[in-house]
């Protein structure tokens, strides 16, 4: 496998070569692929809409917690008759799957540090303090 990495301008784009044919499956393989890059799209959304840090204050505990109520939500819609209202099963399948990778990036060590920035300080701040004037 080869990734390159390419910068322009502000922009940056990746490509990978990859061997095909070594599962014996190279369709099965094809697939596989276009699955992870749909789960890649989905992350980079929600990484744009969350942060990294929303994975990094709690780390791989707080991922296992996710795949968790993933996993529950699965069994509740594989046990059931009806049809999602939120979140159907491919999108909860593809959740699973990028909350996997994250959980490997997390405990490879590879996933960005916590950082407290200005505002949640200071959103921090003023709760602490409310709850201090509410309860003494």
């Amino acid at each position: 496998m080869q990734i390159e990495r390419q910068v322009k301008g502000n922009s940056e784009q990746f490509t990978i070569t990859l061997p095909v044919g070594k599962s014996g499956n190279p369709t099965l393989e094809y697939r596989w692929l276009e699955a992870m890059l749909a789960v890649f799209e989905l992350f980079c959304k929600k990484q744009h809409d969350y942060s990294s840090n929303s994975i990094a204050r709690n780390g791989e505990m707080g991922v296992l917690v996710r795949v968790d109520d993933k996993l529950n939500r699965l069994r509740t819609l594989l046990m059931s008759d009806e049809s999602a209202a939120n979140e159907s099963l491919l999108d909860t399948w593809m959740d699973v799957a990028g909350y996997g990778l994250i959980g490997l990036l997390c405990h490879r060590g590879l996933w960005p540090k916590y950082e407290e920035t200005e505002d949640w300080t200071n959103i921090r701040d003023a709760a602490l303090k409310d709850h201090e004037e509410d309860h003494g």
